[in-house]
Parts: C-alpha cells; structure tokens; sequence
C-alpha cells in the first residue's frame, strides 16, 4: 500500500464557507481531504510537504463552486504567476499542488502550464419550473436578529440598497419570512450588490415553520457554489438561487451559520417562490 500523500498548508487565512470559517489557521490535507485545521493540523503534519501561505488565501470551496456552475477544465499559465506575490502565490509550483489536493488529481502538464479536467457537479434537487411563481412579500412580513429598520430595502427592487447584520458574521443572524397562509415554498432567491459580494452568508439554512409552530431544515450548508452560479449569469444581483424541497411554511426561516471576522451579512434582495398546487 502506498504511503498518503500528505500537505500542510501554514498559516494562511482559510475561508471555507461549508464550515463557517474565515480564519488564519494551518490545514492539513492528507489524500486530497481535509484532515486538521489550527493546532492539530500543526501536530500532525510532522513528515509532509508544507506550503507557507502567511499572507495568502486558502479557499478549499472553490474547486467545486467551479464545478457547481459547469465548469469543466481548469489550466493554470505558470508563467503568469511567476515572480508575481502580489497575485497571492509565491511560487507557481505551490498554486499546482494546490489546485491537485482540490481537484483530487494531478494536473496534466502543458509545456509551462497544467490543466486538469474535472468531475461533474453534485446533483442538485429537481425543480420544476412551471411550477413556480413568485410569491408576494410585504415588509410587514419580515422581522429580523438586528437592524429591523434595514429590511425595507429587501423588497426596494434596488440591489444597491441592503439590509446587513449588525457586525460581522458570528453564526446567530437570521432573517424570518413569515405568509398570510401556509405555502410550498420551492425557492429562495438572495441577490448581490456589485460592491457587496464579499457579504455573502459563510454558511446557510433554510428552516420551514408550519402553522402548528413545529419547524424543519430544507437546506444547510455553504451558500458559495449558489453565489458562484449566480455571477456565472452576468444577470444583474447575481441572483442566488436556493432550491427547496417540498414542504408547508407558514414561515420561512433563513438563518447565517457561518463566522468572519470582517464581513458582515447583506441581503440586498429578497425573493420566495413557491409551488403551484396541482
């Protein structure tokens, strides 16, 4: 059996949306998974290839946010990273082993670039769209954790305005939708403002409340691949889109899960569509 393939990624700001991260911390990468981070990453990386990435970002998400909007080959031009920190890698060759562990393969080399061919995306849920319509929302429906005066411009059609947590994202921020009558809410949509996509929430969940008041989670985890699909549009807002499955919602529950130490969570826009009864 052959020995596994190990590397430590040090001190580099780790933004990993699916775990609520955005932190300066080691990473531990043993076969392409993630093994550690932070002090056990540091323990256990004894006998390992090591990258020093103080400085420099570590998005272990972005390989399959690629992937999520159809994205199938990735190359890498080495020389136009040579001699460049200023565009976040020191060495090209560093930036390689990185895009590897990602991608879960060597990339295939080129003369002076590599590239590497990727798997399909996960499978989404099915959705059918004649289906939907766009549900009516009125302000007067919305409450939220902080700034309650701000949630006025969800619902403005102006992705230049936002409602915004109070400070940076902690985990605890929420945003309730609640209707006149108990729907099959099928999707969320949350659009971006130009300026603001760094405000993304670093982690999601959908929670339906019923009429009885009992409540279940239709979705949870990173929001990045939903946002990345949205800039691939080029549609204005970069609508993010969120299919849910079926359910019955007196209420929506959108709740930010997810912790940075700078950004704070901005909705400019908000929608819900819902299911047509057969």
């Amino acid at each position: 059996m052959s020995a596994a393939r190990r590397l430590l990624i040090r001190g580099g700001r780790l933004i990993d949306p699916a775990a609520g991260r955005d932190v300066v911390a080691d990473l531990l990468v043993v076969d392409g998974a993630v093994a550690a981070v932070g002090q056990g990453a540091a323990a256990g990386g004894g006998d390992c290839e090591v990258i020093e990435a103080a400085g420099l970002w570590v998005l272990p998400g972005l390989i399959e946010g690629l992937r999520g909007i159809g994205v199938r080959y990735v190359v890498l031009h080495q020389r136009l990273f040579a001699n460049r920190p200023d565009l976040g890698w020191r060495d090209p060759k560093d930036l390689v082993v990185s895009i590897d562990e990602a991608a879960g393969q060597q990339g295939r080399q080129m003369n002076t670039s590599v590239g590497w061919l990727l798997g399909p995306p996960r499978a989404r849920l099915p959705v059918d769209e004649s289906a939907l319509e766009r549900a009516p929302l009125r302000g007067s429906m919305l409450t939220a954790s902080a700034m309650p005066d701000r949630l006025q411009y969800v619902l403005d059609g102006d992705v230049e305005t936002s409602w915004r947590s109070e400070g940076p994202q902690a985990g605890g921020e929420w945003i309730r939708v609640a209707f006149d009558a108990e729907i099959d809410a099928g999707r969320l949509v949350i659009l971006t403002s130009r300026f603001g996509v760094g405000n993304y929430p670093r982690g999601l969940e959908v929670e339906s409340e019923a009429a009885d008041g009992s409540r279940l989670a239709l979705s949870s985890g990173s929001f990045l691949p939903s946002l990345i699909r949205g800039l691939a549009t080029g549609k204005a807002g970069a609508p993010a889109t969120v299919d849910l499955p079926t359910n019955r919602s007196r209420a929506l529950w959108i709740r930010q899960t997810g912790r940075s130490p700078r950004w704070w969570w901005a909705v400019c826009e908000l929608q819900v569509y819902r299911r047509r009864p057969r």
